[in-house]
């Protein structure tokens, strides 16, 4: 949809998206309303547990009634009164990719459970008509609007940056998928504090995992596979919290 922000300025949810233009999304779920809006929230696993059995996860707040500072309008633009965790963001951006399951986040450890390893889906989200434009905008976010630092070169990279605060703490955040055809990769970047704590740095924070696994050839097509760095790309910054996941096949 077009939405005109003011007497000059019109927006669709593809620039929206690659631009972060809070703004738009104010107007977005004004429109929608808070039931409607809190409907997607909970479809899409927030204010729930997003892993199996994974020790000390949180469950993250969603508000049982529109904010009183700024409604439903800075709740969809700002998140306001809205915690989520990385894990929640993972499972969001994999349904995104895989074209609208949502899964339980698991973490084999012992090789016995990596090799006989199985996904379990949560539930399938009658979704997928509805995708095309916010792919299409996580894709220009990457391509040119806020995120473009998470560039790798070596495949797609779908994603959304967000800067927000928590307790008069800067955080930044980014939450991607990565490959056009056969999305196999999710990684979310949440950095805490301090000068780098905004969305574009935890895009390129996202671009380096990215990059160090495609080039050790985690989660790439045998066809697809390049030959391994002879060393691992430079780490991310101390403040930098990152969570990759394999997207499960559909």
């Amino acid at each position: 949809p077009i939405l005109h922000l003011n007497r000059r300025l019109s927006m669709n949810l593809v620039e929206a998206i690659a631009h972060s233009n809070n703004p738009f999304f104010e107007n977005l779920g004004s429109r929608m309303g808070f039931e409607k809006v809190e409907q997607y929230e909970t479809q899409f696993g927030f204010g729930e547990l997003a892993g199996y059995h994974i020790p000390e996860e949180q469950l993250g707040t969603l508000p049982p009634q529109p904010p009183a500072f700024g409604g439903v309008a800075r709740m969809s633009s700002f998140g306001m009164e809205v915690s989520v965790t990385p894990l929640q963001l993972a499972a969001f951006v994999s349904a995104i990719g895989n074209g609208g399951t949502l899964y339980y986040l698991q973490r084999p450890k012992p090789p016995e459970d990596v090799e006989n390893f199985q996904p379990l889906v949560k539930r399938h989200l009658n979704v997928q008509p509805l995708l095309g434009d916010l792919r299409e905008g996580m894709m220009a976010a990457v391509d040119h609007g806020t995120a473009r630092r998470a560039q790798s070169g070596f495949d797609t990279v779908y994603g959304k940056t967000c800067t927000c605060s928590h307790n008069g703490s800067h955080l930044g955040w980014f939450a991607s998928f990565s490959g056009n055809q056969d999305p196999r990769l999710s990684v979310v970047v949440l950095l805490r504090g301090g000068h780098y704590a905004g969305g574009a740095h935890a895009a390129e924070v996202a671009g380096k995992v990215y990059k160090n696994l495609y080039e050790h050839n985690y989660g790439v097509s045998a066809e697809n596979r390049q030959p391994a760095a002879s060393r691992a790309t430079e780490a991310a910054p101390t403040q930098a919290e990152h969570l990759t996941t394999v997207v499960p096949q559909h």
